[in-house]
């Protein structure tokens, strides 16, 4: 099994190379909100067990099972009259699959609808699986279902991109399969699924260089409510968050009335049907339009003011991104001869991968700037942050 397998449990030394990235705050939160669990749970456990635990251990076992587990359904299928089956491939998150139950009426629930009584089930029931390798997301509400299965020695099968894998689990039984022929000899290789950079080095450790699914997240614009204040600017405010809602983008409204909207994202998984949006996804134009906002009668619109805005906060993003690129660059083509300069190509890699996305936003920002109009929202009514 691997050394501290993600960052969470990884050396201080191998946490600073992430430092001045966005992921370096979820570690840092994560490693915080795990140590004040380990705090409450582990001092009175340890007494009836007589075991000696450092929160280093818990740490490592953390990480050996996030980046090992497989979807719970696939451990459930071997004990029930019921198969299913998982199928993985280009960049649609995994697609889980019931079989019809072998009891009429009683049959189990598809992933993310297990809760309360059975139900017939004369079709396929199909659900998209969460985020990790196979630890399903679907029923969160239960720790078998966070949890997930092990699957010793399937485990050790690496990441392929886009590669085109099946699950098939029933009573007894479960495979592994793929839709084209294998040579022999060759490395078989799984597929976690399609994941940026960042999901990929906070689950498994390890990043991909140019990594279509690559995206930057932690985007939040702000607009100070309604403008200059009394009836109209009542109604502006009713109507901007009518649209937020209407978008089913998050939001809340601050103490001093503003409205803080996020968080947003770039780049990740572009819908073939809508490539023209490029990485600028549709809940942050949609956000954006709605600060562009003047009254509340008009639909949301984008002015040169918030395009001026997002393209300023995006180029200071990219300017704080550390070490320099020119240092990246060098990581990424060198030779990693230990554990830690592994590690730190890895982390170069993610960079490389938050500079692209950032480039393009900003590329096409601009482009959309050339077209826009400038008498929507004073700027100073807006805000746009990156955290």
């Amino acid at each position: 099994l691997p050394e501290a397998p993600d960052p969470c449990a990884w050396s201080c030394e191998e946490r600073g190379l992430l430092e001045g990235t966005p992921l370096s705050k979820q570690v840092i939160s994560q490693r915080s909100l795990l140590r004040a669990e380990f705090d409450r749970v582990v001092p009175s456990i340890a007494k009836q067990i007589s075991l000696e635990i450092a929160f280093d251990d818990l740490i490592w076992a953390r990480g050996v099972h996030q980046s090992r587990c497989f979807p719970l359904e696939l451990a459930e299928a071997l004990s029930a009259g019921r198969g299913v089956t998982i199928s993985n491939g280009g960049k649609q998150p995994p697609v889980l699959e019931w079989a019809p139950s072998a009891h009429k009426g009683g049959g189990r629930r598809g992933a993310g609808d297990r809760g309360g009584e059975g139900k017939a089930c004369g079709a396929k029931e199909s659900a998209a699986l969460g985020d990790s390798t196979g630890c399903s997301t679907a029923t969160p509400g239960t720790i078998a279902g966070t949890l997930g299965c092990m699957l010793p020695l399937l485990d050790m099968l690496q990441h392929e991109p886009g590669k085109r894998i099946t699950w098939d689990a029933s009573e007894g039984a479960m495979s592994f399969r793929y839709p084209t022929a294998v040579t022999s000899g060759a490395q078989l290789y799984n597929n976690y699924g399609p994941k940026d950079s960042g999901s990929m080095l906070l689950t498994y450790g390890f990043a991909l260089e140019q990594n279509e699914m690559d995206k930057v997240e932690g985007l939040y614009l702000g607009c100070r409510g309604g403008g200059s204040g009394g009836g109209d600017g009542a109604a502006l405010k009713a109507a901007r968050l009518e649209a937020l809602c209407e978008f089913e983008i998050e939001h809340r409204v601050r103490e001093d009335g503003s409205l803080l909207i996020g968080p947003l994202s770039l780049g990740g998984e572009v819908d073939e049907d809508d490539e023209e949006n490029g990485v600028l996804s549709t809940p942050l134009l949609q956000a954006l339009g709605v600060i562009g906002m003047d009254d509340g009668d008009e639909a949301p619109q984008i002015s040169l003011n918030e395009l001026d805005l997002l393209g300023g906060t995006l180029e200071g993003r990219l300017a704080d991104l550390a070490p320099s690129e020119e240092a990246d660059l060098a990581t990424l083509g060198s030779v990693p001869q230990s554990l830690t300069a592994r590690r730190a190509r890895y982390v170069a890699a993610y960079r490389g991968g938050q500079r692209r996305v950032l480039r393009a936003a900003i590329a096409q920002a601009l482009a959309m700037a050339e077209g826009a109009g400038e008498e929507e929202v004073c700027a100073e009514e807006a805000e746009l942050s990156v955290t």
